[in-house]
């Protein structure tokens, strides 16, 4: 029998780090479990980096930081602080009301993740809440489906919507982001519905995967890489996705209303721009980019295209 052991949250979040004399941003994943917030590398991993205490005098709070949006800051003692920054709002209020609810509560020891059974608010308790096929239809179904999206996703689009709103507008990052968050949603509702299976996505997860390891690979050589080599490693990733594109397509259509299907291709083909790649990947002024740097990072760790479904 699997263990039984609350998860009251948990997910990717920036952690400002001390290395040497200098801090940097670096992005952990977070499980608080009673009064104890474990820091891992990765989401797989089994043992945690870190931990913290939640002990009674502990406080979260709001704070501003200069070229970061939706930080908090936990202080567990005068000297001991941890400065977070969360993908969005959203993410930043739940974390807050979480953790001071889980101040002054006993520690824990760190999750048996193979054998784990989450019993609350977890990603994958919130996944696995039994949506009718009538609320899923419905904009409130619909929010509580896209909570079940993985943090990798979640942080992977909303840096590219910020390096979008750098490089063109807000309005177009916004407008991107939004759209594959809608497909994302309306392609779990035909899940939920048992009219597909994750399987049948796997046809372009492959070229996406393809793709992600291609820029991922670009991001880790800034500068290194001359252009007579760097125009080839775009057209191909254009290709990648043009690919994924024809095989959500084929596979969606079936179930997407005719404008859905065009807003689809229009999100694709921005995507798939060699303008649009050469200046987020091959602008040297974004090398250092923290955005990029997040972006890449989600792309290496969404390690499958999955929403997670019901059983």
């Amino acid at each position: 029998m699997a263990q039984e052991y609350i998860i009251t949250r948990e997910g990717y979040i920036n952690y400002k780090r001390k290395k040497g004399l200098t801090k940097n941003w670096a992005l952990y994943w977070f499980t608080l479990a009673g009064g104890s917030l474990f820091l891992y590398r990765d989401s797989q991993d089994n043992k945690p980096d870190s931990e913290v205490t939640l002990v009674s005098g502990t406080t979260v709070h709001p704070v501003d930081e200069k070229g970061k949006e939706w930080c908090f800051e936990i202080k567990t003692g005068d000297k001991d602080h941890m400065l977070l920054s969360a993908p969005d709002e959203k993410e930043m209020k739940g974390w807050i009301s979480d953790l001071k609810d889980s101040i002054g509560k006993p520690a824990q020891t760190p999750p048996d993740k193979e054998g784990l059974v989450r019993t609350k608010d977890g990603l994958m308790s919130r996944a696995k809440k039994n949506v009718a096929s009538k609320a899923a239809t419905s904009s409130v179904g619909k929010k509580a489906m896209a909570k079940a999206l993985p943090e990798e996703l979640t942080i992977l689009l909303v840096s590219l919507r910020s390096l979008i709103a750098k490089k063109y507008n807000p309005k177009k990052g916004i407008e991107v982001e939004s759209q594959v968050r809608k497909m994302l949603i309306k392609a779990w509702i035909q899940i939920e519905q048992k009219n597909l299976a994750m399987e049948d996505f796997m046809k372009s997860y492959k070229p996406l995967r393809e793709a992600f390891e291609i820029l991922v690979k670009i991001n880790d050589h800034p500068g290194k890489i001359p252009p007579e080599k760097l125009n080839p490693a775009f057209e191909k990733v254009s290709k990648l996705l043009l690919e994924v594109e024809k095989e959500l397509t084929i596979l969606l259509r079936a179930y997407f209303k005719p404008e859905n299907i065009v807003k689809l291709h229009h999100t694709f083909s921005f995507l798939a721009d060699h303008e649009f790649l050469h200046n987020i990947w091959g602008d040297e002024a974004l090398k250092d980019d923290e955005d990029l740097f997040e972006l890449c990072l989600a792309m290496s760790k969404f390690s499958s295209f999955h929403i997670y479904t019901s059983k």
